[in-house]
């Protein structure tokens, strides 16, 4: 075989398998605890979110879900966590409180489609992209999202306030009103 005739077939070849990685590229894989999911329909990226097809996600990750056709709004729960969401609307809901979404829940092709990351982490699952690999890794979780509650705490002024703080700082705020400390040590908000 000719020079010619040899640089012209690993130019082929070349051409063939970058067009071959092209083409993974296009495909994003999504795994559940180490087991790789197939959907009906190919999950998608909107607004650097990865929307998935609501059913196929939502049993994936052994959730029950309701889809209201009429009023196109999705309920899920699972191990005492509940979501709420609506198609085209950024709000939703995850244990009665509303978050905003970056990507809503949309239609396409007939399926509903939901931002992945929203609803792995509202049902307890912990969720990472490998942007290289275009993966999506969850590992799920069949315990409760535990409400985390504030480090500080807001009150008005003449509120009367206790507090018990061994060993920390205290820092006070007061746009309105006086601080001051008490002759016991205690601090007023006048």
């Amino acid at each position: 075989m000719s020079k010619k005739k040899i640089h012209i077939l690993i130019l082929a070849v070349i051409m063939w398998l970058s067009m071959g990685h092209i083409g993974e590229a296009a495909t994003i894989k999504i795994f559940i605890d180490g087991k790789q999911q197939y959907f009906d329909q190919q999950p998608m990226i909107e607004n650097d979110r990865v929307l998935v097809p609501l059913r196929g996600i939502f049993e994936s990750l052994n959730a029950t879900v309701n889809y209201e056709d009429a009023t196109k709004e999705i309920y899920a729960t699972k191990a005492g966590n509940s979501v709420w969401l609506k198609t085209g609307s950024k709000q939703a809901k995850v244990n009665g409180q509303t978050v905003i979404l970056d990507s809503p829940a949309k239609i396409k092709n007939g399926r509903t489609f939901v931002p992945l990351r929203f609803i792995g982490e509202s049902l307890g699952c912990k969720v990472e992209w490998d942007g290289i690999n275009r993966e999506v890794r969850i590992k799920s979780n069949s315990e409760p999202i535990k409400k985390e509650e504030p480090d500080h705490r807001i009150i008005e002024i003449g509120d009367p306030v206790e507090l018990e703080i061994p060993d920390a700082s205290i820092v006070i705020e007061s746009d309105e009103g006086k601080v001051e400390k008490g002759p016991d040590g205690t601090i007023i908000v006048k």
